[in-house]
């Protein structure tokens, strides 16, 4: 009866540690920008603004190699990224909406995410049709990062303020490698214990 009671707690493990990701950073844009800061990491260096009685993001100013960056840099690992964004299909060249990973600001671009121009590396692309859609991009980071979001300039100009964010959370996803190799452990114990029982 032990084993079983054991053999269960230890898929139990397996299976919520594979579920559940740890939040490491949210942003709903209800406040203020203080957890971004702009080129050469300073706060008010850049072109985000909290678009007034709405709490969302948008941008005052079209860019190019990132314009907004979390202030607080992650550690490399596996994360899922969830987000919100509203693109308002104003612009002729298709620049808007991009999200990307950055060693430092400004610049120093690791990877582009996901993008409203089919730029970035992803499968999927942000929509702009005037709606909010969500998103959820999983990612490797091979390096110490910041998430980088901008109102891309693109090669026509772009045009400033039609790409909108909201609800930002960033988690970190368990190893799974790590996960069953405490799950073997634990069956081997298991086993272990029944042997030495025999």
């Amino acid at each position: 009866m032990k084993k079983f009671v054991l053999i269960g707690m230890a898929i139990s493990f397996l299976w919520t540690s594979q579920v559940f990701a740890a939040l490491v950073f949210s942003e709903d844009f209800e406040g203020d920008l203080s957890a971004w800061v702009g080129a050469a990491g300073v706060e008010a260096a850049h072109n985000g603004q909290i678009v007034s009685g709405s709490g969302v993001l948008n941008f005052s100013a079209a860019t190019a190699g990132g314009d907004m960056y979390t202030s607080s840099s992650f550690v490399a690992g596996d994360y899922l990224l969830e987000f919100k964004y509203k693109g308002t299909g104003t612009d002729p060249t298709g620049s808007g909406g991009f999200v990307g990973l950055t060693t430092a600001y400004p610049g120093s671009i690791l990877q582009w995410l996901i993008s409203e121009n089919g730029i970035a590396s992803s499968s999927a692309d942000l929509t702009s049709d005037g709606s909010w859609d969500s998103y959820s991009v999983a990612f490797s980071a091979g390096s110490a990062f910041h998430l980088t979001f901008e109102d891309f300039n693109g090669e026509g100009g772009g045009i400033a303020g039609d790409a909108y964010y909201d609800d930002i959370d960033l988690s970190a996803v368990p190893v799974p490698a790590a996960v069953w190799l405490l799950g073997s452990g634990l069956l081997g114990l298991v086993g272990f214990r029944r042997k030495r029982n025999a």
